[in-house]
């Protein structure tokens, strides 16, 4: 699925009311997690437990809820 495609197909699943902020916050996300998958494929993983000793996956949490 092209870029444009993912985006568009998340905006359709957001409620009628959402924001701006809210709709650019999702495109933000959907773009990490391609990053994300582009670097996997490409071998540049970082082991959970190097992720969760330095914290980042707590921090990733509480980003995602708004904190």
């Amino acid at each position: 699925m092209s870029d444009k495609q993912s985006v568009l197909e998340a905006i359709r699943r957001l409620p009628d009311e959402v924001t701006l902020r809210e709709i650019r916050d999702e495109i933000d996300f959907l773009a990490a997690v391609r990053a994300g998958e582009q670097q996997a494929d490409q071998g540049r993983l970082i082991p959970l437990e190097q992720v969760e000793k330095n914290g980042e996956l707590t921090k990733f949490k509480f980003s995602r809820l708004g904190a």
